[in-house]
């Protein structure tokens, strides 16, 4: 049976999309719920995307405390990504920027988990669950690859240039033609 799920793998994070309560507010029961699973399945290095919420309630911040806390333990860590200065601030005045990883968008935390691989090399053989479901290890089997590896391919540097390429056709044609 298909599982519906609410996150995605960027890095080595298991990347939330926060859940919204009918308000539109951050809804901190169901980011419970959703961590506590994820961690259950032995993910040590989650985040959620706040990126689309304007403040955060006391719940929320209850919430992260808690959950950095049993990350912690497993040498995992709690992310959150916002660039709104009013949840930065929020975070900061509840003393929580010191305990969890504040990235402002997708391509910190890219960055964050290559300096970490890099630090770390056996990060990747234990970041895999340690679920005896087959399917589980073989999407995170990904994680040993190196993204970024020095040895790059005549096929992916052809695909570099000529992507390259079109970009700059089309903002000559934009530039120029309009």
């Amino acid at each position: 049976m298909l599982e519906m799920k609410n996150y995605r793998e960027v890095g080595v994070f298991e990347l939330l999309s926060a859940p919204l309560n009918p308000i539109g507010a951050f809804d901190a029961e169901a980011f419970k719920k959703e961590v506590g699973d994820l961690i259950k399945k032995d993910f040590r290095f989650i985040a959620v995307d706040l990126s689309a919420i304007d403040f955060l309630y006391s719940d929320a911040y209850n919430a992260f405390l808690f959950f950095q806390q049993q990350l912690q333990k497993n040498s995992g860590v709690l992310g959150v990504i916002s660039n709104r200065k009013t949840v930065i601030e929020g975070i900061n005045q509840a003393g929580l920027d010191k305990k969890i990883k504040i990235f402002d968008n997708e391509a910190a935390i890219i960055a964050f988990s290559a300096k970490l691989i890099k630090k770390t090399p056996k990060i990747k053989e234990e970041i895999i669950p340690k679920s005896k479901n087959q399917e589980s290890v073989e999407v995170h089997s990904n994680l040993s690859k190196n993204p970024f590896s020095e040895k790059k391919t005549a096929s992916s540097k052809f695909t570099v240039f000529f992507l390259l390429s079109l970009f700059l056709a089309a903002l000559f044609l934009f530039y120029f033609v309009i």
